[in-house]
């Protein structure tokens, strides 16, 4: 499982602490992530987010002598949406849309 994220994490990353946590990582807006930003950013393990990079081909490998590994967020992004899997429906539970109709049906019955 992944790591809780702290504030001392998001300070690293340049994060105001005057926001919360979540808005602090949705707004986080860098085109090339290292592998902690992005552990941080999408709450995953170090393995699985080398993986996925490696797998999505959004690695940027910069060999010499400050050697470091980037992750295209764009690539990646693009990679992870083929996981999304479709919301599941209850089949007793109303559709969000239906919920005014349904409301309004049962108004109109009650006259």
């Amino acid at each position: 499982m992944a790591e809780e994220v702290s504030w001392s994490d998001l300070e690293k990353l340049g994060v105001d602490p005057g926001v919360t946590a979540r808005n602090a990582i949705l707004r986080y807006s860098k085109l090339y992530l290292s592998y902690r930003e992005a552990e941080i950013l999408y709450g995953l393990e170090h393995r699985v987010i080398r993986r996925l990079a490696e797998e999505s081909g959004a690695l940027y490998r910069i060999e010499g002598k400050d050697a470091t590994t980037l992750i295209n967020r764009a690539i990646f992004d693009d990679y992870l949406e083929q996981f999304r899997q479709p919301p599941k429906v209850r089949k007793d539970a109303p559709h969000p849309e239906n919920r005014y109709v349904q409301a309004k049906e049962t108004d109109d019955g009650d006259d």
